[in-house]
Parts: C-alpha cells; sequence; structure tokens
C-alpha cells in the first residue's frame, strides 16, 4: 500500500498513455477501415479517435459503398431523350446547349 501512495503519479501517467495508445490504435484502425470500405477517412479518424470501440463497430458493420454501382445507376439514369441541346421555337433548328442565341435566326433565350 506504502508503495502505491509513493508512486500514484506515476502510476497515472502509465494509465493515460495507455489509454492514449488505446486511442491512437482505435483511430488508425477505424481511418484504415474507412479507407477500405470507401468511406471519408479523415472524418472517421477522428470519430475513433474520440468514441473509440463504439465507433469502430458502427464503421465495421456499415456496408461497402460501391463508387462502380453508383455510377452505373447514374448513366442508367440519363436517357436517350435528355439532349444537350434546345431547339429555337422561331424557326425550329436545333442549337448547343451553351448557346444562348439561336446561330440559325438569332433568337435570344433572355
Amino acid at each position: 500500500m506504502q508503495f502505491l501512495i509513493e508512486h500514484s503519479s506515476t502510476i497515472y501517467i502509465i494509465v493515460i498513455f495507455i489509454f492514449l495508445i488505446n486511442n491512437l490504435g482505435n483511430a488508425f484502425l477505424g481511418r484504415w477501415l474507412a479507407a477500405e470500405k470507401h468511406r471519408d477517412s479523415t472524418a472517421w479518424f477522428w470519430i475513433c479517435l474520440f468514441l473509440g470501440i463504439p465507433a469502430l463497430l458502427v464503421l465495421g458493420l456499415s456496408q461497402t459503398i460501391d463508387i462502380r454501382k453508383i455510377a452505373h445507376r447514374i448513366n442508367e439514369s440519363i436517357t436517350p431523350d435528355m439532349s444537350v441541346t434546345w431547339e429555337c421555337p422561331r424557326c425550329s433548328i436545333k442549337n448547343p446547349n451553351n448557346l444562348y442565341t439561336c446561330k440559325e435566326c438569332g433568337y435570344k433565350l433572355a
């Protein structure tokens, strides 16, 4: 008992050091896991640093974001009738979307 009283500040420092090492380990593990699941690794680093094991569990049980599936869904949602041209109301000529005046008759959109 006398030993604990004499060395209590050293024990506190050791406990704090172990706590910090554990939290840093959780943070780096969370950063790696977030990168594997295509999530924001910097944000998950900080979340896991402060919340620890519960944050790692949430991240570990979450689904992986598959960028290829999302891109495929976006490509499927663009139909052929969604053109990049506009038709002039005066002369019915198709004009590129970046033009604000008809290239044939000079009609102004705005």
